[in-house]
C-alpha cells in the first residue's frame, strides 16, 4: 500500500474533529461544567445535530421567573446561545447548563453556535 494513502483517512479524521470543535477552552481541572440551579422548571435537552428537531422540546414554553437549563445528550459539543440573553458555553456530552431564569416575556429562538442549522425556540409568558 502506498505511503501517501494511508495518510488520506488521517487528514480527513483530524479535519472533523476540527470541523466540529469549539472555540471555547476545555474546562480547567476540578471545575466541572456547571449543574442547573436546584429546581429548574424545564430542562430542555440536546438530542443532536437535527435543524429544528436538533432539541427536546423543540419549542418550550415557561413562565417569567422560571428557570431553563440544556443538558447535552449528544456525543459532540455544543453551546446554545441567544446574545443578552443566555449562553451555556461550551457543553460536553452529558453535561447540563447552569439555569437561566427569564424575566421578560417574550418568544426567543436560540441556536448551537457551533453548528449553527441547530434551532429552538422558548416561550416565555407573563
Amino acid at each position: 500500500m502506498r505511503r501517501e494513502s494511508l495518510l488520506v483517512p488521517i487528514f480527513l479524521g483530524a479535519g472533523l474533529l476540527i470541523g466540529c470543535g469549539s472555540t471555547e477552552p476545555p474546562a480547567a481541572p476540578g471545575n466541572p461544567t456547571p449543574t442547573p440551579a436546584a429546581g429548574a422548571n424545564v430542562v430542555i435537552a440536546i438530542n443532536g445535530i437535527n435543524g429544528d428537531m436538533s432539541f427536546s422540546p423543540a419549542v418550550a414554553t415557561v413562565k417569567v421567573g422560571q428557570t431553563v437549563a440544556w443538558r447535552n445528550s449528544d456525543s459532540t459539543t455544543h453551546r446554545v446561545i441567544l446574545t443578552g440573553v443566555f449562553d451555556t458555553k461550551a457543553l460536553e456530552s452529558g453535561a447540563t447548563s447552569a439555569g437561566t431564569t427569564v424575566t421578560t416575556a417574550d418568544t426567543y429562538s436560540y441556536i448551537c453556535t457551533i453548528h449553527p442549522s441547530m434551532k429552538g425556540t422558548v416561550i416565555v409568558t407573563p
